[in-house]
């Protein structure tokens, strides 16, 4: 009995070990997580509304979140919207 329970110690001590080992390893780590986006082009301002609006409706019907504005930015002569869902 007393060689079962040393075998036994000695197998929780390595597999102790190689845990500590693979948990300390690593050089990196995520620091945090983005949240879904979705981008839209449109022609003006005015065309800024109806993005936002699908970007409600995306974000809404795939995620259960709402849409957040991230950035606005003139593409040539089209203008880009980025959306996070929050």
């Amino acid at each position: 009995m007393r060689d079962r329970t040393k075998i036994t110690w000695a197998a929780l001590a390595v597999s102790a070990i190689a845990l500590a080992a693979c948990g300390g390893s690593s050089s990196s780590y995520r620091s945090q997580a983005s949240s879904p986006t979705v981008s839209y082009s449109y022609q003006d301002d005015s065309g800024f509304e109806e993005v936002q609006e699908q970007a409600d409706d995306y974000c809404d019907e795939e995620f259960d979140r709402d849409a957040v504005l991230l950035n606005r930015e003139v593409e040539g002569e089209r203008m880009e919207a980025t959306f996070s869902c929050q």
